[in-house]
């Protein structure tokens, strides 16, 4: 449907009745609801800490344990909605960097398999490159690139040894 039928089907409505189908709508869909709350009270900052946790909660536990490596697909759509609700390209590419640097955090936590998951490391640290490059902000973000792109760096340059679960362990 294209916006010029949406806004004659609108037209015909009365006014209660498209306060209807915006409740609706509201019960509905998620996004929707979340999108009609942040339209009434729009609150970037607030946005910004709630897609944060559900990125840490992607990641950790609530005891702070290792899940398992949330789908490159999830993370794009988080990003997608909180850039669709929020236009900041600041407040994106502060969560584009906090994606990447739990992907980094995730990494260091984990007993082995750190060549499968340096694809993702890398990913995650060129996707937040390029949006702020994209969108100028190294002025504002470019220490915290350097130091993820470091810290990346050395840890692939000395990768700790896999550790063994202790019920593995050969004991002679």
């Amino acid at each position: 449907m294209s916006k010029a039928t949406l806004k004659k089907a609108l037209s015909s409505m009365t006014k209660e009745e498209i306060i209807e189908s915006i409740c609706e709508l509201y019960d509905s869909r998620k996004e929707a609801k979340e999108y009609l709350e942040y339209w009434i009270n729009p609150n970037p900052d607030e946005a910004l800490v709630k897609y944060k946790e559900t990125v840490d909660k992607m990641f950790f536990s609530s005891s702070g344990k290792n899940r398992s490596q949330p789908a490159a697909n999830d993370l794009k759509r988080l990003v997608k909605y909180f850039s669709s609700l929020v236009f900041d390209s600041e407040k994106t590419s502060d969560l584009l960097l906090h994606i990447a640097e739990r992907q980094y955090i995730w990494l260091t936590r984990r007993t082995s398999g750190y060549l499968q998951a340096e694809p993702a490391v890398r990913r995650a640290y060129d996707q937040a490159k390029a949006y702020v490059e994209g969108a100028a902000l190294e002025n504002l973000y470019g220490l915290r690139l350097e130091r993820l792109s470091e810290a990346i760096d050395e840890f692939y340059r000395n990768p700790p040894e896999p550790r063994r679960a202790w019920w593995r362990r050969r004991r002679y």
